[in-house]
């Protein structure tokens, strides 16, 4: 009996079921007719573009700042691509292709393999004899084919430079010295970076017992491209010191550089001591011959 009831509402129950699903379906499908596909997007290849892997660095100054550019065109006919720079005030820019200064590169057409790619240079140099302020300096590459263009800034960031080098203006490193006796030696400390030096300090290395004095002690303060002359008083002790020649170092130094120089110096025995010498030729010259007068009366 139960089986037979289950039986014959078997079947309604199923087409309930269905009508349910497919209402459920409606909705969704509706929603789904109603959304809009999102395109996919599109790269594109500009026809002219500049570009760079290194655009800033940074150098001492007085260094040449260089970049390396590439080209690219990607038109369907060939063109001359123009080529400018702007550069700052008191600097020498330059761009070149295949070692040559340019200012227009022949390139295209684009292929199969993509643009045309050539690579130039871009060099920043100072006026020769000039040394820029630490900063930031940026030129700008401009290139230009027929409607196309494109540019690019590049970036040289200078550090300071700290250096100074020490010299006799007369180029010999070498003096004679007395044993005993105050000697003067006189050399210069020229500041050739870009800025200031601060506490420079004098030394000196050499034979044992020497007493080495500089005049001034110290340099406080040496702008740049400024020149400090030193007077060195060098006084080998006559009592230790035999002659003959003998090497002396002098330097100067800063917590950022240094410089040294190594000063032969030729020791003489005092002056007084020749005479002494003389004097005791002569006294024995006058012996011999008071001796031969004597023997000569006998």
């Amino acid at each position: 009996m139960l089986k037979s009831r289950i039986l014959h509402i078997l079947p309604s129950a199923i087409t309930l079921l269905a009508v349910i699903g497919v209402l459920l379906m409606l909705p969704v499908a509706a929603l789904a007719q109603n959304e809009t596909p999102t395109p996919t997007p599109t790269q594109t290849t500009p026809p002219l573009s500049l570009e760079t892997d290194i655009p800033s660095y940074s150098d001492n100054s007085g260094a040449t700042f260089s970049f390396d550019v590439k080209v690219k065109y990607n038109g369907k006919d060939r063109r001359t691509v123009n080529l400018s720079l702007t550069g700052p005030q008191g600097w020498i820019s330059t761009v070149s292709y295949l070692g040559k200064q340019v200012s227009a590169i022949d390139m295209g057409p684009a292929d199969s393999f993509g643009p045309d790619t050539k690579t130039v240079n871009i060099s920043m140099t100072n006026v020769a004899g000039s040394l820029p302020d630490p900063g930031s300096y940026q030129v700008t590459l401009k290139a230009t084919a027929g409607e196309f263009t494109d540019d690019i800034t590049l970036t040289a960031i200078v550090k300071a430079k700290y250096s100074m080098y020490t010299a006799v203006d007369s180029g010999l490193l070498s003096m004679q010295a007395i044993a005993g006796k105050n000697n003067i030696f006189s050399f210069k400390v020229v500041n050739d970076g870009s800025s200031t030096l601060e506490n420079i300090k004098l030394d000196s290395t050499g034979p044992t017992g020497w007493i080495v004095k500089f005049n001034p002690e110290k340099i406080d303060s040496l702008a740049a491209g400024q020149t400090q002359k030193v007077d060195v008083t060098i006084n080998p002790p006559a009592d230790k010191t035999i002659a003959g020649d003998y090497n002396l170092v002098l330097k100067a130094s800063t917590g950022n550089t240094s410089s040294s120089m190594t000063v032969r110096v030729t020791v003489l025995t005092p002056s007084i001591w020749g005479w002494v010498g003389i004097g005791i030729v002569v006294v024995v010259i006058a012996g011999i011959m008071v001796l031969f007068m004597r023997l000569g009366r006998r």
